[in-house]
């Protein structure tokens, strides 16, 4: 994923400063797969993509590279997919309508700012699309009767504007896929589902996107060598493949237990800060894509101790977290604040987020602690610190040396799943 995005921004770069050859107005250029047309303004439209036999993915380039033989003669900036009044593209070797070909999956590439009218008209193999920051616009029928397409991605942070019926579906009156998905920049949301009564030109056509919850914001945290992580979301999730998620809960005693939560994939409520584990050793800071569902239809809720007999009692959290960066200042002179760093002498761990404990800026997507002065919080706790208010042991499945009693007291041989007390601990069993 680091690799992904460092790419696609130096992309980005090299199409918005170099210096292209300028197209000749009504001149067709044939370069990179591709034939494409001059433009009044010196760039191309591609209205030909030739795919090989089979071929299921097409990336339209950024430009188009034309050769004299091995000789590079000339390098022209693309600006839009199709030509305004031609109708659709064509894709293969001899200009096949595309809803004859395989192709299931097209990105546009940084730099594309256009797709025109009709561009990918009725193109009924296609299930995913991928749309820069750079497009502003989409024109009438762009996607109409695509009935196939399961997910738009869009990485514009505004959202591109729609022609008429741009994403209407062939089947029905409704938007082009009842399941089609709809994946936004982080806190994009607003700028796509706003809605209003001219319904055939919004991304809420009908109000399909947002009232049935797949609007998805992505987000991109990372789980560095440590081993650990926070990630917080006001909206729910899945937690990612590969990843563990913990609260803090407190004991009797006033220690605190990392207690296991999530597992890799399970849906995750909405408004939890976490703690992230990676399940396996990592060599290298490691990223993951989340997939918040920004617009609801996530089923989770609050965690629970698991028992079987009573589901009321819910787990409390130490931690707190922020969806955007931000000054925590709600407890401001009461509680010292706590961010998960490694100093690299003391080791992973909570530190205070300012030099004396108090007001600090907490990342986006962050979790952080908050502990009460009066209770003698230092200023770095570890993350395996068993003293009263340091971070206790997790609580784990087995015992290999105490014994299990239940909440009243009596002892318990077989433990099944629900809240125990171990060794004078509150352990989950799962």
């Amino acid at each position: 994923m680091k690799k992904f995005l460092l790419s696609f921004a130096l992309l980005a770069a090299a199409t918005s400063g170099f210096a292209y050859d300028s197209a000749t107005s009504g001149t067709t250029y044939y370069g990179s797969n591709c034939a494409a047309y001059g433009l009044a303004d010196g760039t191309v439209a591609i209205y030909t993509y030739y795919t090989t036999d089979g071929q299921t993915e097409v990336t339209y380039p950024a430009t188009i590279q034309v050769y004299d033989g091995e000789t590079l003669t000339a390098e022209y900036e693309v600006s839009a997919v199709g030509v305004s009044g031609w109708g659709s593209t064509y894709f293969g070797s001899d200009k096949t309508y595309q809803y004859n070909g395989t192709v299931t999956s097209i990105v546009l590439s940084e730099g594309i700012k256009t797709i025109n009218a009709s561009a990918f008209y009725e193109m009924t193999s296609l299930q995913s699309v991928s749309l820069p920051t750079t497009l502003t616009t989409i024109g009438d029928y762009a996607f109409n009767s695509c009935d196939a397409l399961a997910t738009i991605t869009s990485y514009a942070t505004t959202a591109p504007a729609l022609g008429t019926d741009a994403l209407k579906g062939k089947a029905s009156w409704d938007a082009i896929a009842a399941n089609c998905v709809l994946k936004v920049p982080d806190g994009c949301t607003a700028n796509y589902a706003a809605y209003t009564f001219d319904n055939t030109q919004t991304w809420t056509y009908y109000d399909t996107f947002y009232s049935s919850h797949k609007i998805h914001e992505l987000t991109y945290p990372s789980i560095t060598t440590a081993g650990w992580s926070t990630y917080y979301n006001t909206y729910g999730y899945k937690l990612p493949t590969g990843v563990e998620g913990y609260i803090i809960d407190w004991t009797y005693e006033g220690k605190a237990n990392l207690v296991k939560v999530y597992d890799a994939g399970d849906e995750v409520v909405a408004n939890i800060a976490l703690l992230w584990k990676s399940a396996t050793d990592l060599t290298e800071e490691t990223w993951y894509t989340v997939e918040a569902l920004s617009s609801g239809g996530n089923t989770a809720t609050w965690p629970t101790y698991q028992d079987a007999s009573d589901q009321t009692q819910y787990y409390t959290n130490l931690l707190n977290g922020t969806q955007t960066e931000q000054t925590i200042t709600a407890y401001e002179g009461s509680y010292y604040y706590y961010k998960l760093a490694n100093d690299g002498t003391k080791g992973l761990g909570w530190y205070w987020g300012a030099n004396d404990g108090g007001v600090f800026t907490n990342g986006a997507h962050k979790a952080y602690l908050a502990l009460a002065q009066s209770s003698g919080a230092r200023s770095f706790i570890s993350m395996f610190d068993n003293e009263t208010t340091g971070i206790g042991q997790i609580a784990n499945r087995q015992s290999s040396n105490g014994q299990y009693f239940d909440l009243s007291g009596r002892r318990v041989a077989q433990p099944t799943k629900g809240l125990y007390i171990m060794n004078g601990k509150k352990v989950i069993v799962k």
